[in-house]
């Protein structure tokens, strides 16, 4: 229901910030502001499954002034505790993790007589599943590069519930757009054990919650190329005349990238404990690279 009613907000009609017409929402209701600092700690189960966040905060915890880590989180929190942030880890060149907990924004229900006529009765309800939505434990890794900059975190995409974080999404994300995968384990995961269909198993530990392993950099420019012919091929060509033939070419395109892309991806991914047993199997199902198959220009 909470998903229906987001999906109308998006459609709705952005009115000016002078506007006094309660049914027409203002861009900043939907895409959010920029996070607040609240006192709150982080949800006591996730400070009872991360060792990161049970340590004293350090003088590295902090990031440099001149890099936000608001503007990077701005769509996936609402609200976090600057005295949980905690650097993950650096690496060779300068370039920095950070962990920051929080929670997700909030979401202003409107008025029952602004809604679609079948969510009216529903409001009471809708307000209440936002609120639950706004209690969830939300998890973002920034990227600090000295040496680009900028900021690496592609905003919400840095960031996942902590419930989430051992979902394949989760495992995975980042791996085609830049060939590399950064994210954070709870206490009892020790490594992360990576399997391709066509290139070398990967292993990494877990140190400090925090994991990163990188993809084959010939697997990776041999996607790329793979794509960049099926665009040439598919895309790039002469322009159909008929939009139904136009169609067909890009749903063709689409499934022949995103097959390209699911036999770079990871098979599967296993969690293992400390004393090396496997405590998850993560398999890749076919949903996880769908819509993915765009071809990114070198």
């Amino acid at each position: 229901m909470l998903v229906a009613f987001l999906a109308v907000l998006a459609t709705a009609p952005l009115a000016s910030a002078k506007s006094k017409d309660p049914c027409t929402f203002l861009e900043d209701a939907f895409l959010g502001a920029n996070p607040v600092t609240t006192t709150e700690p982080p949800a006591a189960s996730v400070l009872a499954s991360y060792a990161v966040l049970r340590r004293p905060a350090a003088n590295a915890d902090q990031p440099p002034p001149i890099n936000s880590l608001a503007e990077q989180v701005d769509i996936a929190l609402g609200r976090y505790n600057p005295a949980y942030l905690r650097q993950l880890t650096q690496r060779p060149g300068g370039r920095r993790f950070f962990l920051v907990p929080g929670f997700p924004p909030h979401v202003e229900i409107p008025p029952a007589r602004c809604l679609p006529r079948a969510l009216r009765r529903q409001r009471p309800k809708l307000v209440e599943q936002q609120a639950r939505r706004e209690r969830i434990p939300v998890a973002c890794i920034v990227t600090i590069d000295p040496n680009r900059d900028r900021s690496g975190s592609e905003g919400g995409e840095s960031c996942r519930r902590f419930r989430d974080v051992t979902k394949y999404e989760s495992l995975s994300g980042g791996l085609f757009e830049s060939g590399e995968h950064a994210g954070i384990l709870p206490d009892e995961i020790a490594t992360v054990r990576v399997h391709f269909g066509d290139a070398p198993t990967v292993q990494v530990p877990v140190a400090g919650n925090f994991y990163l392993y990188k993809v084959d950099p010939a697997q990776r420019k041999k996607l790329r190329r793979q794509l960049r012919l099926l665009q040439r091929r598919f895309l790039d060509s002469p322009r159909p005349r008929t939009r139904a033939r136009r169609r067909q070419l890009e749903r063709r395109f689409f499934a022949l990238s995103n097959r390209a892309i699911g036999r770079f991806m990871p098979t599967n991914i296993e969690l293992l404990a400390p004393d090396g047993h496997v405590v998850k199997n993560v398999k890749r199902t076919t949903g996880d690279v769908v819509g993915i198959g765009i071809p990114i220009a070198e």
